[in-house]
């Protein structure tokens, strides 16, 4: 989902070593959003929403057979990058973590009650004005997982 092309001179991919937040205040709001995705219904559009609402270490994320290596970003290293000024926040970003294409942060994941389906969010953060989000809906075929629908879900 996130591998460039041979052409581009990322390297590698920086993920946000916990998982995102979600503001309780917009949980009948995401439930919503999430429940447009093919196969999602309330009870994995509400587990997405109550594993969201403490971080869980992706820390294991680094350790799987993915296209790229994964370069984690940790918190102090994300809580030390200028907010104020987004555009030192990128540019501070891209010296401390080289060769990325932006910022990857995942929601918990919901699943279905026979386990074998589940979806989360992702939000790809680029720059300013550079980002995506996501829902990727996953399901268990032969005992492996494999991504059968990602939804776009805002864009700037």
């Amino acid at each position: 989902m996130f591998t460039p092309r041979a052409e581009s001179s990322h390297s590698q991919i920086a993920v946000d070593v916990s998982t995102e937040l979600l503001p309780p205040e917009n949980a009948a709001s995401i439930i919503g959003i999430l429940l447009k995705a093919p196969g999602v219904d309330s009870s994995i559009a509400r587990e997405i929403v109550a594993r969201s609402d403490r971080p869980h270490s992706l820390r294991g994320i680094a350790d799987g057979r993915l296209r790229m290596p994964v370069l984690l970003a940790d918190s102090a290293s994300l809580a030390a990058l200028p907010r104020a000024d987004i555009n030192r926040f990128w540019s501070d970003f891209y010296t401390r973590f080289p060769h990325t294409n932006g910022l990857i942060q995942l929601s918990g994941i919901g699943y279905s009650a026979d386990r074998n389906l589940g979806a989360l969010m992702v939000d790809v953060g680029c720059g300013g004005l550079c980002g995506n989000g996501y829902i990727v809906v996953i399901k268990r075929e032969n005992g492996r997982w494999r991504i059968v629908k990602i939804v776009n879900t805002w864009v700037s």
